[in-house]
């Protein structure tokens, strides 16, 4: 291989490199250099290959000037037919140069036009029937694309002409591989409109030269504020088109137009604009009542719409300038007009009561103040009355206020003396109140109104039962027979005739009629309950309830010290409790019934692997009648299944039996701490129950400070109050510093150590642990003392004393 040779490998090879990189102006030199050095015909062809990709890269980016250059270069070297010759007709047609585009389809032959370019027909095909005929002059006469191209202009004619047999017929004669099937299927389209279905648009491919007519033509099927949002995807042109096809006018054309231009930017003050300016389209008030509203975002407009429309009188002024505080989040302001609003309406002659109490009520859910939210709704009562604010009342002073609440009620029933939902709230504080025969009244009104409600039925039969009771105690035993009677006639299933059976039995056993009383008492408890200790319970508490000697009447009752309750049998016996326990005076009743199945209850919490949620309800209904002995119990083995803030908050309570002045201040440190778990757990009701413990406890000790430590440092200061705390006597010779330590691991100690756990840390005499677990519940304060003891040991301080020092202290031996 000669020099000139190994110069021309070379070449080619960097010449192929650049190729495939797409490089092709440096392509293009290194062929030029080839074709220099040798007329090879190979050279010749990948130069004409390089020009026609860089014409047509500047082509489809819309260089046409570059791209038309480029091409003079690839025809130098290409020979005939030219490859892409559709793409070079099509940049002259977007060039606009007549006497170019005329040349170029000249030279296009009916095989190209018909088979080769199949894009470019259909182009040549819109642009002919779209209002450039004169391009038809230039093609071939023989080709296959004029024979359709006359039928397409015969079928747009006719659709013209609304000649629908002549277009039906003529557009069957264009074949489905026509250069003109999309202007069928468009034509089609425009037959049916408004009738089109994104079916019919799917027909024709995106990339079509019909495809944006068509997508058009179903975008004019929307309606209203849709039609604008898709009109600003389109050309000025294009939007013109539709809003002819809608049959706009002219006002309505232009409406379109300005909305679509302002679509970004659409504030108030151009929708307020728009409105004035195009307010022929409306009627008058629709634009007023609309410019009107828009003044609350837009108070700019006050003096164009006082031009345009009817001046704003004193009161709409204040109406709007309320809105205007409202949409400001400014309730203050927004009171205070409206406030003033109603001021004006009370000055007209007409009936405006009902506009101003609707006023009032949405004043009251503007005012944050819940008092002052409340009195604006009783304030609107004496204009408009309302059942929805009578029980809205009714809600807010349930909780606040016994005699308010009474007094909403009373007012509520004799307004509204059918409302379901008063009666009903009535039967409830009738029972409350122990008035059982005004109970009974309200629920038969209820059932006058709505025979099948369950509710009130439920509540007939156990009024007949509590009135059948208070007749029992009056020894009036044909009146309690005769509501034992009432209740069994309402037939509300085998379970409540049990209970009223129940109460029959009492009140013959009452009545001097012992055996036919206890038959019925064990019949009526043994379809009742499974178990004995629901069954002990419940005779326990009719037997307290209507006076007899409960040692007699438990005579024939299966005892219940060693039974164990299961999971639903103790549930059972929580709806009992809560059951009995709506009834206040019952309360004091529950504790003596309850001591009767202590034992078992005890030993089914030790025995039983209950679920948290059965544990917390019991918790819940033994903290309602004040159960502190069995709370407590029940507290330790909730503890253990879970140490969360609601079990550490009624270990502390029942440690204290309910009176949060007993606390000690490790106790209350305790709570604190708990309190904090329950915020971090987002349990908002533990929360509120812990805050509302703590401060009863600080409101009985005001002059008290907060924690161990603060107790023990200020343990030679003197105080007003009483309480002596047994922690500042035993610990005021040890460091401030060991004090911090031990303060601080206390408080961790309490966290995760019951009674249980600390004695049998401090001792190994299990005779003695359960004598100083007895005194520690007796005593909080010995619980807190051994805390710290515990605390100290934990940490390796000394600290000089010994448990025995301590019980010492305490007087315990």
């Amino acid at each position: 291989m000669n020099n000139q040779q190994q110069i021309d490998s070379s070449l080619e090879q960097r010449a192929m490199a650049e190729l495939e990189a797409e490089h092709y102006k440096e392509a293009i030199e290194l062929y030029k250099q080839l074709w220099e050095s040798s007329d090879d015909k190979k050279w010749q062809q990948q130069l004409a290959y390089c020009y026609l990709q860089r014409a047509l890269s500047f082509g489809n980016r819309g260089m046409l000037r570059e791209a038309f250059i480029i091409w003079e270069n690839y025809i130098e070297y290409a020979e005939l037919p030219y490859q892409a010759y559709d793409h070079y007709i099509c940049w002259q047609i977007q060039a606009q140069d007549s006497n170019k585009i005329k040349l170029a389809l000249q030279q296009l032959t009916a095989s190209q036009l018909d088979k080769q370019y199949p894009e470019l027909a259909r182009l040549l095909g819109c642009l002919i029937l779209t209002g450039q005929a004169e391009l038809q002059r230039y093609l071939a006469d023989d080709s296959v694309f004029m024979t359709h191209l006359s039928l397409a202009e015969i079928a747009l004619q006719a659709y013209l002409d609304n000649n629908q047999p002549l277009l039906k017929d003529t557009l069957k004669q264009i074949p489905y591989r026509s250069a003109f099937k999309d202007f069928r299927v468009l034509l089609n389209a425009a037959q049916q409109f408004p009738v089109i279905t994104e079916q019919t648009v799917s027909k024709i491919a995106i990339d079509s030269i019909y495809y944006p007519a068509i997508s058009l033509l179903l975008t004019c099927t929307i309606e209203g504020a849709k039609l604008v949002q898709a009109l600003s995807q389109y050309s000025y042109a294009q939007v013109k088109v539709a809003t002819e096809l809608k049959g706009f006018e002219s006002l309505q054309q232009g409406l379109v137009e300005s909305l679509i231009e302002y679509k970004d930017d659409l504030s108030d003050k151009v929708k307020f604009d728009l409105l004035i300016q195009y307010q022929q389209l409306w009627p008058t008030k629709f634009v007023e009542s609309l410019c009107k509203s828009l003044l609350i975002k837009y108070p700019e407009g006050h003096k164009k719409f006082n031009k345009y429309f009817t001046s704003l009188s004193r009161a709409e002024t204040h109406r709007l300038k309320a809105l205007a505080g409202e949409y400001r989040h400014n309730p203050m302001e927004a009171l205070d007009y409206w406030r003033q609003f109603i001021d004006e309406l009370k000055k007209e002659t007409a009936d405006t009561n009902f506009k101003i109490a609707l006023i009032l009520r949405h004043m009251a859910e503007l005012q944050t103040d819940q008092l002052m939210s409340h009195e604006l709704i009783i304030e609107s009562l004496d204009y408009d009355e309302d059942l929805a604010c009578y029980l809205q009342l009714l809600n807010y002073f349930s909780s606040l206020d016994s005699i308010e609440y009474k007094q909403w009620l009373l007012v509520g029933l004799e307004k509204f003396p059918k409302s379901i939902e008063l009666l009903t709230q009535a039967i409830k504080l009738a029972a409350e109140m122990r008035e059982y025969e005004q109970a009974s009244q309200y629920a038969l009104q209820i059932l006058a109104i709505d025979p099948l409600n369950t509710a009130a039925k439920n509540s007939l039969f156990f009024s007949y039962l509590d009135q059948s009771r208070q007749f029992i105690l009056q020894a009036e035993y044909q009146f309690a027979e005769q509501f034992i009677k009432q209740a069994q006639d309402l037939r509300l299933g085998s379970t409540y005739q049990a209970q009223a059976q129940l109460v029959c039995g009492f009140c013959y056993m009452a009545n001097q009629n012992e055996q036919q009383g206890r038959a019925l008492i064990n019949t009526a408890l043994a379809k009742l309950h499974e178990d004995p200790v629901n069954a002990y319970f419940q005779a326990t508490m009719e037997a307290l309830l209507i006076e007899l000697p409960v040692a007699h009447v438990l005579q024939g009752i299966k005892p219940v010290d060693s039974f164990i309750l299961s999971g639903q049998q103790l549930s059972s016996l929580t709806r009992q409790i809560n059951n009995y326990a709506k009834d206040f005076d019952s309360q004091l009743l529950l504790l003596k019934a309850i001591e009767k199945i202590d034992s078992s209850l005890k030993s089914s919490l030790s025995q039983q692997h209950y679920n948290d949620t059965l544990l917390l309800l019991l918790a819940q209904a033994l903290d309602n009648i004040h159960a502190y002995n069995l709370l407590q119990f029940c507290s330790e083995q909730g503890l253990k299944l879970s140490d969360t803030a609601i079990w550490q908050y009624y270990f502390v309570v029942a440690n204290v039996s309910g009176v949060a002045d007993k606390c000690s201040t490790a106790q209350i440190n305790h709570l604190e701490k708990a309190r904090e778990q329950a915020d971090n757990d987002k349990d908002d009701k533990v929360k509120l129950l812990i805050d509302g413990f703590i401060e009863r406890y600080y409101q009985g000790h005001s002059d008290t400070s907060k924690g161990f430590v603060d107790n023990l440092l200020n343990s030679n200061e003197e105080s007003d109050d009483e309480y002596f705390d047994p922690i500042d006597e035993l610990f005021k010779h040890i460091p401030e510093d060991d004090l911090l330590k031990i303060n601080h691991m206390t408080d961790e100690l309490m966290m995760e150590i019951t009674p249980e756990k600390l004695v049998e840390g401090l001792t190994q005499d299990e005779v003695s642990n359960e004598h100083i677990l007895h005194a520690m519940m007796q005593d909080p304060d010995l619980f807190s003392t051994l805390m710290v003891l515990k605390a100290a040991d934990r940490l390796g301080v000394e600290i000089n004393l010994s448990v025995k020092d301590v019980l010492g202290f305490f007087d315990i031996t």
